[in-house]
């Protein structure tokens, strides 16, 4: 083998290794297709103490053919994912907590 191939080899298995065993995990909560449903849920977490924050917000309008990417709202804390998805379903389901 010659080095470029054993380069390859090391390189998309630490690809692989870093993508499987040591990301982070994932602080999103909720996805939309608009921004004011996305804004609707977070102003409900924010009410209810947890602290987010928006991506990818009116991407649309950068874009000729439409939305490329949904706008997507995140935790700042992962401890308070758990909290922050039982809040959302409650808040689909009409249950006020």
């Amino acid at each position: 083998m010659d080095i470029w191939t054993i380069a390859s080899i090391v390189f998309f298995g630490a690809i692989f290794y870093f993508l499987f065993f040591k990301a982070p995990p994932s602080d999103r909560v909720f996805t939309a297709e608009s921004d004011a449903e996305v804004f609707h849920v977070k102003n409900h977490l924010e009410a209810n103490g947890i602290k987010t924050y928006i991506k990818s917000r009116s991407m649309r309008r950068y874009h000729p053919y439409g939305a490329l990417v949904n706008p997507s709202l995140h935790v700042l804390r992962i401890e308070d994912k758990k909290r922050a998805l039982q809040l959302i379903k409650d808040l689909r389901t009409g249950i006020d907590r």
